[in-house]
């Protein structure tokens, strides 16, 4: 059966994590998963070689603080996913839910999401983990790796959460942005929020043919929707000047349209958009 998978940490997002996967849950009738990973550190470690390097006793003595220490670090970090876990679990049941699995996993991030993926309708997770502050101008660490890697629709949670009444569909024509538009038409997730359609493009026949045939998507699916084809260079500003004038409480977008590589030399308008955005953004790829 498809389900929400919810990945929590000990972050501030964790809050806006369980407002969006109860959202989603009430939208979708789906069961919630709650993903908590142990990181790699709380693994156990190999023994360090020392050999050479000190006497028998004083080596001897070493390694077992050594390993003392790291069984300690261990259990307490299974201890802080068990505490960010219940927590968690009590907050959805004061919300009435009952369809919840608890899944406490070790390892990278980015493989256990890819693992669970085939299982899930939509993934959400904050846009920084508990070592970034909330401030920061950095994304988390796993957030790119995450996006690029899998196929199913991603929801990044900001800090604080709110109601949501209105969507933005930032349209570019590519394969991602078509994506997006599909899973409006075709899923229930958003169904009762009001559409916006907007697309950053020179005024040419074919740039207003793809922007026709978004929109004509979305209406066919009895979707009212608002849409602006608008000329500009600045896409990020103006894009978040749109988000601002009309209260767009959520975005949807392409994810990662280039390689990293041309990402590095170039920049990605995702990138800036998700450090920009103070609204959750729905990534397709």
């Amino acid at each position: 059966m498809a389900k929400i998978i919810a990945c929590i940490d000990g972050s501030s997002y964790v809050e806006s994590v369980t407002e969006l996967s109860t959202w989603a849950h009430k939208q979708m009738n789906l069961p919630i998963s709650l993903l908590h990973i142990l990181p790699l550190n709380s693994e156990k470690k190999e023994k360090p070689n020392l050999t050479g390097q000190l006497g028998f006793s004083a080596k001897s003595n070493l390694l077992e603080e050594l390993t003392k220490r790291d069984e300690t670090r261990g259990k307490l970090e299974i201890e802080k996913g068990e505490r960010v876990l219940d927590d968690a679990k009590e907050e959805f049941s004061k919300k009435g839910i009952t369809q919840l699995k608890i899944l406490h996993r070790r390892g990278s991030l980015v493989e256990n999401i890819k693992e669970l993926e085939t299982q899930a309708e939509l993934i959400i997770m904050g846009k920084r983990g508990e070592n970034h502050p909330v401030d920061s101008d950095d994304l988390g660490s796993n957030l790119e790796c995450v996006a690029r890697a899998i196929d199913k629709p991603l929801l990044l949670a900001t800090p604080k959460s709110k109601s949501l009444n209105k969507f933005l569909i930032a349209y570019d024509g590519s394969s991602s942005a078509n994506k997006a538009v599909d899973y409006v038409a075709t899923h229930s997730l958003l169904k009762g929020l009001e559409c916006h359609l907007l697309k950053i493009a020179e005024p040419l026949p074919e740039e207003q043919k793809l922007f026709a045939k978004a929109e004509n998507k979305l209406k066919s699916s009895d979707i009212r929707v608002h849409s602006l084809l608008k000329q500009g260079n600045s896409v990020n500003g103006m894009v978040t000047d749109y988000i601002k004038n009309n209260d767009i409480d959520l975005l949807l977008m392409g994810a990662y349209g280039h390689s990293k590589i041309r990402n590095l030399f170039f920049g990605s308008m995702t990138t800036l958009l998700l450090r920009e955005s103070n609204i959750p953004i729905m990534l397709f790829r």
